[in-house]
């Protein structure tokens, strides 16, 4: 479903809707009955829309004063981002300045999903208030993405900040998924100081409705507060799946090579959201569990 419009209540306009987060976030207000449009470059079950060209943006069904404008859209993996820059650049960054002069001029409140990767830092409970300082390519276009918004004359905007964000509905790159496949291999290892904050999709999506229909402005972390190491998840995934062919070796972090760096420490510090627009969150091996049992393996 593209859409769903039956009154005058604010309508959220989800561009990404195709993807991970997206998908839950129009799941969610189709079962809650709040209005929502999708947006997505593929234009399946959604309009099609190109966020790098303001052209392509100005074609879509108009927003009213007081809708909502939510940007979930980006080319999300280092990796993806590394092979072509100018690309994901046009998407992360670009895109981003347009919805938001797009927002600005409709009177729409904003919201700009933004990445741990602005930090590079190990520093254990990343805070919205912590500086900022990126060590790869997709973080320092989050990074400026972020920059553009502060320095706008445009107020009603939220940046919010996440991690791994667990499927929870199979669509999108999936950390748990991601980890069984390289479970699979004979050479895996999982480093038990790699640590980090997770969240579930519907979840994080819940949390972003519950942030854009509250007062609140600024920049917000929006993950599960209890940090979890990947030789962790690793464990949990292979004491519970029924598949005995999943291994791997502990390692240290600094014993992998990536062909970016990658910061160890991405713990990001979510009690602002909990206090100020009352954000739930699941414990993070809830969550890992929930996910498995999507994908029938326990």
């Amino acid at each position: 479903m593209i859409s769903r419009n039956t009154s005058q209540q604010p309508t959220y306009h989800i561009y990404g809707s195709t993807g991970l987060l997206g998908s839950a976030l129009s799941e969610i207000c189709s079962g809650t009955k709040r209005n929502y449009k999708g947006y997505s470059f593929s234009g399946k079950d959604s309009y099609q829309v190109d966020i790098s060209n303001r052209k392509s943006i100005a074609q879509c069904p108009p927003p009213r004063e007081g809708d909502y404008i939510i940007n979930l859209a980006a080319i999300a993996q280092p990796m993806k981002v590394l092979a072509n820059i100018d690309h994901a650049r046009a998407i992360n960054v670009n895109g981003n300045h347009n919805l938001a002069k797009y927002a600005e001029k409709y009177g729409c409140k904003y919201f700009f999903m933004s990445s741990v990767e602005v930090f590079g830092r190990e520093i254990e409970g990343l805070k919205e208030t912590t500086e900022t300082s990126p060590i790869n390519e997709y973080g320092r276009q989050k990074e400026e993405a972020e920059i553009h918004l502060l320095e706008s004359n445009d107020k009603n905007i939220i940046i919010g900040r996440t991690s791994w964000n667990i499927s929870m509905n199979g669509i999108g790159r999936c950390l748990i998924d991601v980890m069984i496949d390289s479970l699979e291999k004979p050479d895996s290892k999982m480093a038990e100081d790699n640590l980090f904050t997770i969240a579930s999709s519907y979840e994080t999506a819940g949390n972003i409705i519950k942030a854009l229909e509250s007062n609140f402005t600024g920049i917000v972390h929006i993950a599960s507060p209890t940090p979890i190491s990947r030789y962790k998840i690793a464990k949990i995934i292979m004491k519970l799946s029924r598949s005995k062919m999943l291994s791997c070796k502990k390692c240290k972090f600094n014993d992998l090579s990536f062909k970016e760096p990658r910061s160890r420490l991405n713990v990001l510090d979510s009690s602002l959201s909990i206090l100020t627009f009352n954000a739930s969150y699941s414990d993070p091996t809830k969550i890992i569990i929930d996910r498995l049992i999507n994908l029938n393996i326990v």
